[in-house]
C-alpha cells in the first residue's frame, strides 16, 4: 500500500474543514492509499508560491522522511506553480484534489466515453503543468538561450494540445449523438426520470431495485461514472448519473459535459439523499447538491426527493433531519423515506414515480404490474 501524508489548507472562516478533512481520508482510502500523517494550516489565503506556508511546507518535509511516506495528498486545488513548488521542496509527488478525483473516476471507468472524458480533464491538467516544468529544466540547462530553452518543451506542448483537441472533437461528436439518442426518445413518447445526489447517496442501488439492474454497488465513492439508461416499463426511463461532490473543480466537470446532458434533459429529477449522515454532513452535501442543480439551471424541474437508508436512522432523529432537509430543499418537492437495501418505503417510491410520469402523458401508465 502506497504510504501517504494528507495535507490540507484550511480557511480563516471555513466552518466545515473538519467535514472536508473526513472527506479527504475517505477519497484517499478508497484509492488504496495508506495515510500515515496529516498536515493541516489555517491561512486566509493560499501562498501564491507554494500554497502553504514555509514554515508548514518544512514541517512536510520533516514528515516525509521521517515515516519515509511516498506521495502527498493536498486536499485543495493547486495551480501548476505551487505542485512544482511543493514537490522540488519535499522531493516527492504531489497529488492535489483534482488529481485524485480523476485517479478514482479512472478506477471507474469501463467504456470509451468515461475514459475520453478523463483523458480530457488529465491532459487539460497536465499542459500547464509540463509547460512550467520542462521549461525550467531546459531554460536551467542553457538559462541565456532562449530558443534553445524554449524549442523543446514547445513541441511537446504543442504535441499535448493536438491530442487535446482530438479530444475534445471526439467528445464533441459523441455529445452530439447522445443528444440526438435523447431527442429520438422524446419524439417516441419516452419519460426520463433522472437520480441525482452526493456520491454515496445509494443512487445505483435504488436504480438495481427500480430497474431490476444489477449495477456494481459498494460503498467505495464514485462507483458510477458513466451515466445508465434502464427502461422500467412502456414509456418510463431511469437513469443513473455519476455523483455529485461539494467544490468539484470547474475542470473536472468541463471534461464531464456528456454526463450533464443526461441531467439537463431529463423531465424529472430522483434527488437521493443518504438520511443517515450525522447532520452537519446531511446539510453540507445537501447544500451542495441543491447548488450544483441550480447552476445546471435544472433546480426548477420537478423532483421527488429521496431520504434514503432510513433503516440506519432513529425515529427521533429522522424527524429532525427530515425537518432540516425540507427547508434545505425549498419544500419544493414531496419527500419519501425509504431503504433501497432493505425494500423499505420503495413500494411508495414506485407510487410516486408512476404518478409523476402521469403528468408527462396524455395516457394512464404502469410502471409495474
Amino acid at each position: 500500500m502506497v504510504k501517504a501524508i494528507l495535507a490540507m489548507v484550511k480557511f480563516l472562516g471555513e466552518r466545515r474543514w473538519k467535514i472536508r478533512l473526513e472527506e479527504a481520508e475517505e477519497l484517499a482510502k478508497a484509492k488504496s492509499y495508506q495515510v500515515i500523517e496529516e498536515a493541516i494550516q489555517t491561512r486566509e489565503r493560499p501562498d501564491n508560491a507554494t500554497f502553504f506556508g514555509r514554515g508548514k511546507i518544512n514541517e512536510i518535509k520533516e514528515k516525509v522522511e521521517e515515516v519515509e511516506a511516498d506521495v502527498i495528498i493536498v486536499y485543495n486545488d493547486l495551480t501548476s506553480k505551487q505542485k512544482l513548488n511543493i514537490e522540488r521542496i519535499v522531493k516527492r509527488r504531489v497529488i492535489d484534489k483534482y488529481d485524485l478525483i480523476l485517479k478514482i473516476f479512472e478506477e471507474h471507468a469501463h467504456d470509451a466515453v468515461s475514459n475520453l472524458q478523463i483523458k480530457l480533464a488529465r491532459i487539460s491538467r497536465q499542459i500547464p503543468y509540463i509547460r512550467l516544468a520542462t521549461s525550467k529544466i531546459h531554460m536551467g540547462e542553457k538559462p541565456f538561450t532562449r530558443a534553445g530553452g524554449e524549442i523543446p518543451w514547445q513541441k511537446k506542448i504543442a504535441d499535448l494540445r493536438g491530442r487535446k483537441k482530438k479530444l475534445e472533437e471526439k467528445l464533441e461528436k459523441r455529445r452530439k449523438d447522445k443528444l440526438r439518442r435523447i431527442q429520438s426518445r422524446k419524439e417516441l413518447g419516452f419519460i426520463n426520470g433522472c437520480l441525482v445526489g452526493y456520491y454515496n447517496a445509494g443512487k445505483t442501488s435504488i436504480f438495481n431495485w427500480l430497474s431490476e439492474a444489477d449495477k456494481p454497488v459498494n460503498s467505495r465513492p464514485f462507483t458510477t461514472v458513466q451515466g445508465k439508461v434502464s427502461k422500467i416499463k412502456d414509456k418510463l426511463l431511469l437513469t443513473d448519473t455519476i455523483g455529485f461532490m461539494k467544490g468539484i473543480e470547474p475542470g473536472i466537470i468541463d471534461s464531464f459535459r456528456i454526463n450533464m446532458e443526461d441531467i439537463k434533459h431529463s423531465d424529472f429529477l430522483i434527488f437521493t439523499v443518504d438520511i443517515s449522515l450525522p447532520l452537519s454532513h446531511l446539510n453540507a452535501r445537501t447544500r451542495a447538491t441543491v447548488r450544483i442543480l441550480e447552476d445546471l439551471e435544472v433546480w426548477e424541474k420537478t423532483k421527488l426527493i429521496l431520504a434514503n437508508k432510513v433503516d440506519k436512522v432513529d425515529d427521533r432523529s429522522l424527524a429532525d433531519k427530515l425537518e432540516v432537509l425540507k427547508i434545505l430543499t425549498k419544500r419544493q418537492a414531496p419527500i419519501v423515506t425509504c431503504s433501497a437495501n432493505k425494500g423499505t418505503g420503495m413500494n411508495e417510491v414506485e407510487r410516486r414515480i408512476e404518478a409523476i410520469g402521469q403528468r408527462f402523458t396524455k395516457q394512464p401508465i404502469t410502471i409495474w404490474e
